[in-house]
């Protein structure tokens, strides 16, 4: 009985210190300045989960303000470019565009510099 136990005490522990020494690594690792982050959601038909999805990847990304989402329109449907257009709405941070939209965009800020 008191090898289970010590086993159990050695996998906790071995458990302890590999989270420790993650927590560690990150915060040596971390940037004094966060990046901008530009999540591109490329979206075509039709697609209901489009909300959650959107609300999974601000979830994820809640602690950096930096990180803005792109509903990138590349035919879809009158319902889902809907919900975009209302999800948008209410968030600052999540923008919709096509793809001609996009590609000037991308154009003008990326391939110039």
């Amino acid at each position: 009985m008191d090898f289970v136990f010590c086993g159990f005490f050695i996998f906790i522990l071995i458990i302890g210190f590999i989270h420790t020494f993650s927590i560690l690594e990150k915060w040596i690792f971390k940037s004094k300045i966060p990046a901008n982050i530009i999540i591109i959601i490329p979206i075509s038909g039709h697609m209901e989960e489009i909300e959650m999805l959107a609300r999974e990847y601000k979830a994820k990304y809640k602690h950096n303000e930096k990180v803005n989402l792109l509903f990138l329109d590349m035919g879809m449907d009158k319902e889902t470019r809907n919900i975009c257009e209302l999800f948008c709405s209410d968030h600052t941070d999540i923008m919709l565009c096509d793809y001609y939209q996009f590609h000037s965009l991308f154009k003008k800020n990326i391939v110039a510099k």
